[in-house]
């Protein structure tokens, strides 16, 4: 084990430089070329199919519409030719480095673009389905730099029935055991020029009877690359700290701290993600050698290096980098500084306030959607609280989650089929009563939750439609006219007719459009004055897109501190959770502790 990771190490280090270079110019090929282009692909063929924006919502009319799925097949083939062009560069790059023969960047380019090639062929093509699918998905070993981790949104997998969830898990566990026995397959597809479904079986041939140890080694090299990491992120900081100290005036140490912090973040995370990808690729390369010579399997031969331009290429593109990079830092630097001389600093530190929103009000202390819930919310000083609403069989607008109430309540009625005096009879059910302390708890009325809240807390109001509602939006605008709360209520949605239908009655109403995945040019609606939108794949590019069609961002459901401080880091405007008591704290304690206790000393 410890051979494997330090035969991996070395083989990193060898390579450093060419790797520096290559990541810099593929990821920067990507992000100034060929992202754009496939964004552009998209919204092209979101155009021509007029569906304009990609979410849950209307994403059978997706499948179902045979010119956008050639537009999003396509895309998804040309990014599954990119993985490929990246690992086979990483394949040929390690191979050199075994033999000592480094190439320059050029002529590694020149070399992954000759073994892509071979892509063209049918017998290859096996290989994008299973990039696509088996590499990303899985999230092991090995995951292109190209693309980010890719997951099932949060409020899904939370949402899972156990057995589903059973299912889920066991369903990635058997594509990781697949990946793990094929995780050779771009050595022979590179290295030995194999097809893409024999590189697949030779590769699973020569994993055979060592996937166990190829485990415990990429848990103990995932362990090792982290504690580097995190000792060089350490070091960059109290780097930072030094030179802040010893160079800017007193009162603005602090904020000049974490201004130069939060502009080395991105970078520094890019940085981390490289580092992992090359040294589980070079792990995969060196013992891919050791098994084939233990076999004694002749190894593929290096590429004769053109020494003249690999030593202009690399060392002064690596030199020419760097200095690019520390120009960049410095005229960051200067733009900082003159910010905070003119108390821009200030002023964006006091525009930086996101509203807590209590997700159905204190459900982590009472059951959800009931008086004792919004009443902790209250007690809890959120900034609203989200309620969901139908209607019952008299057409009174009730609070609840669910159309059927057995989850809830102690018996399992639709909403819709009992009248609103019937339904409070209903008592909350003894799984969900918090040993016994709210027993007594029943479905409230939204014109009675209204009037608790009014003068105390803004409300945040979700429409259910059920299929037998009748006007569930006009009812619902009735009950916030009547109570006198229009001004403290905004309305949001999974369903845009509502939202229609909504500022049909009441233009000023503020409404949102619930999104869990999207795409697309969605924050044009005009009906959405902001987005509500599912953290899993919100980025700090989405939210501030919606913020230049000059509309507000909120975030859900954020309920773990990590997804708390990744909220606030992405600059949305609200978040929804279960725990608004520890959503202030992580506002209010914001930067990470360690950028916390520096900024604090360079104040005093």
């Amino acid at each position: 084990m410890k051979k494997s990771i330090r035969n991996a190490l070395k083989l990193t280090l060898k390579s450093w430089r060419v790797l520096f270079l290559f990541e810099i110019f593929y990821k920067g090929l990507g992000s100034l070329i060929l992202i754009p282009l496939l964004h552009g692909w998209l919204n092209i063929g979101l155009s021509l199919t007029k569906i304009n924006y990609i979410s849950s919502t209307n994403i059978y009319r997706i499948f179902t519409s045979p010119g956008m799925m050639f537009f999003i097949i396509t895309a998804i083939i040309v990014v599954a030719v990119v993985m490929i062009f990246e690992f086979n560069c990483l394949a040929i790059c390690f191979n050199q480095a075994r033999e000592n023969k480094e190439l320059g960047i050029i002529q590694l380019f020149k070399q992954g673009f000759s073994r892509s090639k071979r892509l063209l062929s049918p017998r290859n093509w096996i290989l994008i389905p299973f990039t696509v699918v088996i590499i990303p998905f899985t999230q092991l070993i090995l995951t292109s730099s190209f693309v980010s981790n890719l997951e099932l949104p949060r409020f899904i997998t939370e949402a899972l029935p156990f057995r589903l969830e059973i299912l889920y898990y066991g369903t990635l566990i058997l594509l990781s055991v697949f990946a793990l026995g094929t995780l050779f397959t771009y050595q022979y597809f590179t290295l030995d020029g194999y097809g893409g479904l024999k590189s697949m079986i030779a590769s699973w041939k020569l994993s055979a009877k060592h996937r166990i140890r190829m485990i415990w080694d990429y848990i103990l090299l995932t362990l090792l690359v982290f504690f580097i990491t995190t000792l060089i992120s350490v070091g960059i900081s109290a780097l930072v700290f030094l030179v802040v100290n010893h160079y800017y005036p007193q009162g603005v140490k602090g904020a000049m701290y974490l201004t130069i912090t939060d502009s080395l973040e991105s970078i520094f995370t890019s940085f981390s993600s490289s580092i992992a990808m090359f040294t589980t690729y070079a792990y995969v390369s060196q013992l891919y050698n050791r098994l084939r010579i233990e076999k004694k399997e002749e190894l593929p031969k290096a590429i004769e290096p053109i020494r003249k331009h690999r030593k202009i290429q690399n060392g002064f593109l690596t030199v020419g980098v760097l200095a690019a990079f520390v120009a960049g830092v410095f005229l960051v630097n200067l733009i900082s500084m003159n910010s905070l001389r003119q108390g821009d600093w200030d002023q964006s530190l006091a525009s930086n306030k996101m509203k807590i929103i209590a997700h159905r009000g204190y459900c982590a202390v009472a059951p959800e959607n009931t008086m004792p819930a919004f009443i902790a919310a209250i007690d809890a000083k959120a900034d609203y609280i989200e309620l969901d609403v139908q209607e019952s069989k008299d057409g009174v607008v009730m609070v609840t989650h669910d159309s059927s109430l057995g989850r809830i309540f102690d018996q399992d009625v639709n909403v819709w089929e009992w009248t609103k005096d019937e339904l409070q009879t209903l008592h909350v059910n003894s799984s969900n009563d918090f040993n016994g302390q709210y027993a007594n708890a029943t479905v409230p009325t939204l014109e009675d939750v209204l009037k608790l809240c009014r003068g105390r807390i803004k409300v945040l109001i979700e429409p259910k439609p059920n299929g037998h509602d009748q006007r569930l939006a006009e009812a619902t605008m009735e009950v916030v006219k009547k109570t006198g709360m229009s001004k403290d209520v905004q309305i949001h949605c999974l369903d845009y007719s509502i939202l229609e239908s909504v500022k049909a009655i009441d233009p000023t109403m503020q409404c949102g459009f619930i999104i869990s995945m999207s795409y697309g040019q969605y924050w044009k609606l005009p009906a959405a004055d902001f987005f509500t939108l599912e953290q899993t794949y919100l980025s700090k590019d989405e939210v501030a897109k919606v913020h230049l069609a000059g509309k507000d961002v909120y975030i859900w459901t954020v309920n773990t501190e990590s997804d708390m401080q990744r909220s606030i880091g992405l600059g949305g405007d609200a978040m929804i959770t279960n725990y608004p008591i520890r959503a202030r704290e992580e506002i209010f304690a914001s930067d990470s502790e360690l950028r916390n206790f520096y900024k604090q000393l360079l104040d005093e």
